[in-house]
């Protein structure tokens, strides 16, 4: 078996939608979920990792997304999803009403379950009510459907959307791949057993 960790700006595209701008773009700023206890609005959160050093052929055993909190501001623990996205966005086009200039999404949000993302989810984890700044939240994928996303497999990598159950008072916004430190931005690192010529380099 073999560990490959993805993170960094070379490898991470990340943004988030708000319900408020419905046409604004919110690239370079944090990842957030859920609504905010000081306003109104919904957000959710859009993040693409480079499967590309995955060698095609190799078998995934597991595989976690770690994030750190950047600020909370949630009063409720909420389950947080990981669902692939269908669509191909755009990191500094998309917003909730669109996946790119001119594309919309079939439901503001990203919401539509036959277009936009997947209705069963990648991973899920409760989001606790508070969080301290620089906390880490570790969320395990479904191997099977990170199989699918590596190079050779039948699903395209459009990243995941990130989303609470309820999106009431429970929003936390993430350090972004662009925030801070390099540790404290999101990282991926996949469990894998190489196929029969397959090497990983790590890019960072």
């Amino acid at each position: 078996m073999a560990l490959g960790t993805i993170q960094g700006t070379a490898n991470i595209e990340d943004c988030y939608l708000q319900a408020s701008n419905p046409t604004t773009n919110f690239n370079d700023d944090s990842i957030i979920d859920g609504q905010d206890t000081t306003d109104a609005t919904v957000r959710r959160g859009l993040i693409q990792f480079s499967l590309t050093s995955i060698p095609s052929g190799a078998t995934i055993n597991g595989g976690t997304i770690t994030l750190t909190v950047r600020i909370d501001r949630s009063a409720n623990a909420r389950l947080l999803s990981f669902y692939r996205v269908r669509r191909d966005w755009v990191v500094t086009e998309a917003t909730w009403n669109a996946y790119s200039t001119g594309n919309n999404w079939t439901t503001a949000g990203a919401a539509d379950t036959t277009n936009d993302r997947e209705s069963d989810a990648s991973g899920t984890v409760t989001q606790p009510a508070v969080m301290a700044v620089d906390e880490k939240l570790s969320i395990t994928l479904t191997p099977s459907k990170l199989q699918d996303m590596i190079p050779g497999g039948t699903w395209t990598n459009n990243g995941f959307l990130l989303q609470v159950a309820t999106e009431s008072d429970d929003a936390i916004l993430y350090h972004s791949t662009n925030q801070g430190t390099l540790a404290n931005g999101p990282i991926l690192v996949i469990d894998y057993t190489p196929g029969s010529s397959g090497l990983f380099t790590k890019y960072w």
